[in-house]
């Protein structure tokens, strides 16, 4: 069964996405795409937070860079951006660096 469903981003071109990534998550993927944009949100977090011995500047790190990302989703399409995310996962790798060096 096919249903017909109208392309409106030739007439609106601001309707290619919903300039929001928690809403965007859900038309995209539903529940399972918001699951996984928390999983990315909260990832970092968790990370530092279970290793035994904690570090100040990693957590910083982690805390200030998943709670932007959720600020700046909810006003803008983050994730998905070559720049943004490339950025975040550079953040990802430092705090990750930080976290192995302290361990050794």
């Amino acid at each position: 069964m096919l249903v017909y469903a109208p392309d409106l981003s030739y007439e609106n071109p601001r309707l290619l996405y919903a300039h929001n990534d928690i809403a965007n998550h859900i038309v995209a993927f539903g529940a399972l795409g918001v699951l996984v944009l928390g999983s990315i949100y909260v990832a970092p977090i968790l990370a530092i937070i279970e290793t035994t011995q904690r570090n100040a500047a990693a957590l910083y790190l982690g805390l200030i860079s998943s709670v932007s990302l959720v600020i700046f989703g909810l006003t803008d399409s983050i994730i998905g951006f070559d720049v943004t995310t490339v950025y975040y996962c550079f953040v990802l790798v430092i705090i990750r660096s930080i976290v192995l060096d302290n361990a050794s």
